[in-house]
């Protein structure tokens, strides 16, 4: 049952795992790890593979493991993405930038949008076409001190850092203002996964949620 909606799943969890790169074979083993380690906001992102296999992992994710995590799908740069993306069944779509037609369409179809920006401006505009969250990206170019100088004056637009998140500042961003934070490559070990060790991604989940509720405890 889908009760609790994105912003509160972000703001309750704080870690929201990148999916990229992930064979269809490896879904329901990587995403069971994901949750058995605490996270319950994940993305998979078009790119890596065409857009018609990303919609059918984004399809097996959502069968199987809706009713525990949010599942939405990343890298929607097109409105051809958004419509796989929303016919998956996906709660949530999250682009790097930030496109009103992308925007409009998902808000039409009841899926929350995650858009991009950078600057005080973009992260306004995302916020005004509807954004439920805004993602800072590249986050990591910039660091902790932006994000605080950012969430001065647009305190009440909710961010959430992507870029170069790692278990050594995944913290200091949710301290610096951040209500969470994407996390790929850092969290999605991709040779633990040819391995078949999930155990390792279930312990990366477990070390990211940690550090993560120990900073929004610690703000």
């Amino acid at each position: 049952m889908k009760t609790v909606n994105l912003n509160k799943a972000v703001e309750q969890n704080g870690v929201i795992a990148i999916v990229r790169g992930v064979k269809a074979c490896d879904i329901l083993s990587l995403f069971n790890a994901l949750y058995e380690g605490g996270i319950t906001v994940a993305e998979i992102t078009f790119g890596k593979f065409s857009d018609e296999q990303t919609f059918e992992q984004l399809k097996l994710a959502i069968d199987n493991f809706s009713d525990k995590m949010k599942i939405g799908a990343g890298s929607v740069i097109t409105l051809d993405r958004a419509k796989l993306a929303v016919k998956a069944g996906v709660e949530y779509i999250v682009s790097p930038v930030t496109d009103g037609e992308i925007a409009r369409f998902a808000i039409e179809n009841n899926v929350q949008v995650i858009c991009g920006g950078l600057t005080p401006n973009e992260i306004f505009y995302a916020y005004k076409n509807g954004a439920s969250l805004v993602k800072v990206f590249p986050a990591g170019y910039f660091g902790p001190n932006y994000i605080k100088e950012l969430a001065a004056p647009l305190g009440k637009i909710p961010l959430v850092c992507f870029g170069s998140i790692t278990t050594e500042n995944a913290g200091e961003y949710i301290k610096a203002g951040a209500v969470g934070v994407g996390v790929g490559s850092a969290l999605i070990d991709l040779n633990a996964i040819s391995r078949g060790d999930f155990d390792k991604i279930k312990q990366n989940a477990q070390n990211f949620c940690t550090i993560v509720s120990r900073a929004k405890n610690n703000k």
